[in-house]
């Protein structure tokens, strides 16, 4: 699986550094202050520390195409093949 376009995201939550679950913060004049933060942003806080605790690279399934090619039976689908070239090209012009 291929997940795209997340940088953006990602640097938006990033360049505004660590920001707890509820932070309170005292006024002048003694009384608290609270912020809370959505269950959206909860949400986008643990998957993104998911996101960065996976590993990059899917060990079991390079192993296995490396095995498949090693045995000479890793089969290319010739048409899903040029299917993509045809895509590449497409957005490239």
């Amino acid at each position: 699986m291929k997940i795209q376009h997340l940088q953006g995201a990602m640097n938006a939550y990033n360049n505004k550094g660590k920001v707890s679950p509820k932070q309170e913060i005292k006024s002048k004049s003694g009384e608290q202050d609270a912020m809370n933060v959505s269950q959206e942003a909860k949400t986008f806080s643990a998957v993104l520390q998911a996101v960065k605790k996976s590993p990059d690279i899917r060990e079991e399934k390079v192993n296995a195409l490396k095995e498949s090619i090693a045995n000479n039976t890793y089969k290319v689908d010739d048409e899903k093949l040029v299917d993509k070239l045809i895509e590449r090209m497409e957005r490239k012009f």
